[in-house]
C-alpha cells in the first residue's frame, strides 16, 4: 500500500508539473480553491480581511468572481467559503514563504510559483496520508489486507476524488477525505469501555470533527458512521463526550468568528445568497442525470453502495454498513436539494466525495470474505481495475475539455469523447 501511494504521489507530481508549465495558466490553486486560499493569504500576509487585492492576484487570467462586486455591511469584499482550508494551507504557505526568500526572483506575494507548489504539494501528501490511515482502519476492523488495499486504492484513482487530488488539491474534497479517514482510523483503534480510551484520543477525534465542519460544513452529515464506531460497544457517557466536544466546538467556532469579522455583524454560515432550491428532483438528478450524475460517471460508487447494502445482512458489517449508508443518504438529500445540485464545473458530482471513506471502509469489511475464494477475489480486482480505467478515460476527456465541464452534455458526449472531433455542447439542462 505504501508503494502504491508513492506511485500515486509521483503521478500527482507529474500532473502538477504539467499544469504548472503547459496549462492555460501556471496557477495550481484554481477554481473555487482560490477563494478558500484567499483566507490564508489575506490573514497571514496582509493581516486583514480585505480580499480585493487577493482576488486580483489569484484569479487572472480567469475572470474575477462575482463576489468581487459584492460588499458586506463593513464594505469588504465577500468571501463565501468556509475557513478550514486556510488552516490546512498554512504550512504550505509558510514553506512557500521560506522558498521565496531563497529564490529572490520570485515575489513574496503568496501567489508566485513557490507558494502554489508548496500549498498544493502539502495538500496532496495530506490526502495520501489519509488514504493510508483508512487502509489501516480497515485492517483494524478485520478486513483482509488485499481487499482493504484494493478498495482504498480504487477510492483514490477510480473515482472523481482523483481530480481533486492530482489536479485541484486546493479544493476542499481531498482534505475532507483525509480528515474523515483519520477520524475513522482513530475510532477503529478504540477498544473496551470509555475508561480504556485515553484523553488525547478523545481530544484528537474532537479536533477531526471540528476540522471536518470547518473545511466543508456538509461534512457534519458523516456523523452516523462516526457515531456507530464511537458507540458500538459503549453507552452514552458525559465525560468523554465533553472531551470530544471541546476541541470540536473550539475549531468550529472559528467560522462564526471570522465571518462576523468580515460582515461586521453576527454571521454563522457561509453562502449568503444561495439556497436549497433543488427539491426532490435534484436529489434524483444528482445520481442519474447526464449533468454530473454520480452513478452515471463514477460507477465505483454504485459498487460501494451495493456492497454496503449487502453488509446490512451480515452481523460483522451490519453496523458499519448502516452508518456508511446513513451518511451517504444524508449527503444525498443535502446535495440534491442544493440549488446547484450538479456543483458547477465539476468532475462528476464532487459533492459526494467525502462519503467515500465510510463507504470504502464498510465495503472492505463486507467484501473481505471474498479473500477466502480465489474467483471472488479475481472478480473484485477486475471490477476495480475496469472502473479505474474508465475513470482515467473520462478524466482525460474532462481535463482536455473535450466535453463541457459544467455538465451541459449528453452521456455519450462524455464517455465517447475520444471518438468525437471536438467538444459538443447542448444548451439545456439534461
Amino acid at each position: 500500500m505504501a508503494a502504491f501511494l508513492l506511485l500515486v504521489g509521483a503521478a500527482c507530481a507529474a500532473v502538477q508539473a504539467i499544469s504548472l508549465t503547459q496549462g492555460e495558466s501556471p496557477a495550481l490553486i484554481v477554481s473555487d480553491g482560490k477563494q478558500y486560499y484567499s483566507w490564508a493569504r489575506s490573514v497571514l500576509l496582509d493581516g486583514d480581511l480585505d480580499f480585493r487585492n487577493d482576488y486580483g492576484l489569484l484569479y487572472p487570467p480567469d475572470p474575477l468572481p462575482p463576489e468581487m462586486e459584492q460588499r458586506t455591511p463593513r464594505g469588504l469584499v465577500v468571501n463565501k467559503y468556509p475557513v478550514g482550508m486556510a488552516l490546512l494551507e498554512t504550512p504550505g504557505l509558510l514553506l512557500g514563504h521560506v522558498a521565496v526568500r531563497l529564490l529572490p526572483d520570485q515575489p513574496a506575494d503568496g501567489v508566485s510559483a513557490p507558494y502554489q507548489v508548496a500549498v498544493s504539494s502539502t495538500l496532496i501528501v495530506f490526502t495520501l496520508f489519509g488514504a493510508y490511515a483508512l487502509f489501516l482502519a480497515a485492517l483494524r476492523l478485520g478486513a483482509e489486507p488485499f481487499v482493504a488495499g484494493a478498495l482504498s486504492a480504487a477510492m483514490l484513482v477510480g473515482t472523481n476524488l482523483w481530480h481533486y487530488l492530482a489536479k485541484e488539491p486546493a479544493m476542499p474534497h481531498g482534505a475532507g477525505v483525509a480528515i474523515g479517514c483519520i477520524a475513522l482510523y482513530l475510532l477503529s483503534g478504540w477498544h473496551g469501555p470509555w475508561e480504556a480510551i485515553r484523553r488525547r484520543q478523545l481530544l484528537s477525534l474532537g479536533a477531526c470533527i471540528g476540522m471536518l465542519f470547518l473545511v466543508r460544513n456538509t461534512n457534519v452529515f458523516l456523523a452516523p458512521i462516526l457515531g456507530v464506531l464511537a458507540f458500538r460497544t459503549r453507552p452514552l457517557s458525559l465525560r468523554p463526550l465533553l472531551l470530544i466536544a471541546a476541541p470540536a466546538a473550539g475549531l468550529a467556532a472559528l467560522q462564526p468568528i471570522f465571518f462576523s469579522l468580515l460582515w461586521g455583524e453576527l454571521r454563522l454560515a457561509p453562502y449568503p445568497d444561495e439556497v436549497f432550491a433543488g427539491g426532490w428532483e435534484g436529489v434524483l438528478r444528482s445520481l442519474v442525470s447526464a449533468r454530473h450524475g454520480l452513478l452515471v460517471y463514477h460507477p465505483l460508487y454504485a459498487l460501494l453502495i451495493g456492497a454496503c447494502a449487502v453488509g446490512l445482512f451480515r452481523r460483522e458489517s451490519r453496523a458499519l454498513a448502516a452508518g456508511a449508508l446513513s451518511a451517504f443518504g444524508l449527503l444525498l438529500v443535502i446535495n440534491g436539494t442544493w440549488w446547484c445540485w450538479w456543483f458547477g464545473d465539476s468532475f462528476g458530482n464532487r459533492g459526494f466525495i467525502e462519503a467515500l471513506p465510510p463507504l470504502t471502509l464498510a465495503s472492505a469489511v463486507t467484501l473481505s470474505p471474498l479473500a477466502a475464494r480465489r474467483p471472488g477475489l479475481a472478480l473484485l480486482a477486475s471490477v476495480l481495475a475496469l472502473t479505474t480505467l474508465l475513470n482515467a478515460s473520462l478524466w482525460t476527456g474532462y481535463v482536455l475539455k473535450r466535453f463541457p465541464q459544467d455538465g451541459r452534455h449528453s452521456r455519450s458526449d462524455a464517455w465517447l469523447w475520444a471518438f468525437r472531433d471536438g467538444p459538443r455542447e447542448r444548451t439545456g439542462v439534461p
